[in-house]
C-alpha cells in the first residue's frame, strides 16, 4: 500500500557546501511510512532530499538538547528560535546531520504530533510479579493453637541516618518557546529518542552556535508529545 501524506508545509533546512552554508526554503512533506522528504517547490515530483525518521529516532534533538549532540549547532538567521530547531542524527557520531528549522511553536508542534504516529510503539515495561498470599494456618483436632504475634505499640526510634537526599530534576532544558516549563516538549536526557537524544551522551563544550532567541521559557508540548511516542 502506498504511503499517505501527512503533513506538508514550508520549512528551512541548513544547506552546507564548500563556498557557503545557508538556510535555504523548502517544501516539506511528511508520509505514513515516516519518511521525511524536503523539495525546492511545492509540486515537485523528485525530492532534494528524504529521511526515514523511524530509522534514526534515538538521535532526533530538539531546540536546547541540540547542543548534546557531537557537533555544533548552526547560527540561525535572525527572529528564528533555537526551541524550534530540530537536529536529525543519521549515525551515533552525527558525522552527518540535518539541520531543520521550524517557524513557531504551533508549526513545530503539529508537525510533531504527525510525526509520532510513524514512529515505532515502544514496548510495554515489564508488569512486576504480584505477591503470593501467605498461606493460612492449619487447625484441627490434636493441633496447638498458636497465639499471633505480639508486635511493639511503635516502631523504636532510628539514630544515625541522615534524611533522604531529594533528587533534583534532571536532563538538559525543555524545547519550544512561550510557555513556561519538551521533556522534554520531548527531550528530557531519557534514553531513546526525541525526548532529548537520548542516543548522544550529555555533551561538554558543545554550547555555542545559536543564534537569536525569540523567548525565554520553552514549551512542553513537543516534549511530551516524543515522551508518548
Amino acid at each position: 500500500m502506498d504511503a499517505r501524506r501527512l503533513k506538508e508545509g514550508d520549512i528551512l533546512k541548513f544547506k552546507s557546501g564548500f563556498l557557503s552554508n545557508k538556510w535555504k526554503n523548502y517544501h516539506a512533506v511528511l508520509f505514513s511510512d515516516s519518511r521525511f522528504c524536503w523539495y525546492d517547490e511545492k509540486g515537485d515530483r523528485k525530492p532534494k532530499g528524504s529521511i526515514l525518521l523511524k530509522d534514526v529516532v534515538p538521535y532526533i534533538c530538539v531546540g536546547l538538547m541540540t547542543d548534546r549532540m557531537p557537533v555544533k549547532r548552526p547560527s540561525l538567521p535572525d527572529g528564528y528560535s533555537v526551541h524550534h530547531l530540530v537536529g536529525i542524527g543519521m549515525d551515533p557520531r552525527a558525522e552527518t546531520v540535518h539541520w531543520v528549522l521550524f517557524s513557531s511553536d504551533s508549526d513545530i508542534e503539529s508537525w510533531f504530533n504527525e510525526i509520532t504516529k510513524t514512529l515505532p510503539k515502544p514496548n510495554p515495561p515489564p508488569q512486576p510479579p504480584q505477591p503470593q498470599p501467605a498461606p493460612a494456618p492449619q487447625t484441627g483436632p490434636g493441633q496447638p493453637t498458636v497465639p499471633p504475634a505480639k508486635y511493639p505499640d511503635a516502631p523504636p526510634p532510628v539514630q544515625g541516618y541522615p534524611p533522604p537526599a531529594v533528587p533534583v530534576g534532571g536532563g538538559g532544558p525543555p524545547m519550544g518557546g512561550g510557555a513556561a516549563p519538551p521533556p522534554p516538549y520531548y527531550n528530557q536526557g531519557r534514553g531513546g529518542y526525541g525526548g532529548g537524544g537520548g542516543g548522544y551522551p550529555p555533551a561538554g563544550g558543545y554550547g555555542g552556535g545559536g543564534g537569536p532567541t525569540t523567548e525565554e521559557a520553552p514549551t512542553v508540548e513537543v516534549e511530551a508529545v516524543l515522551a508518548r511516542a
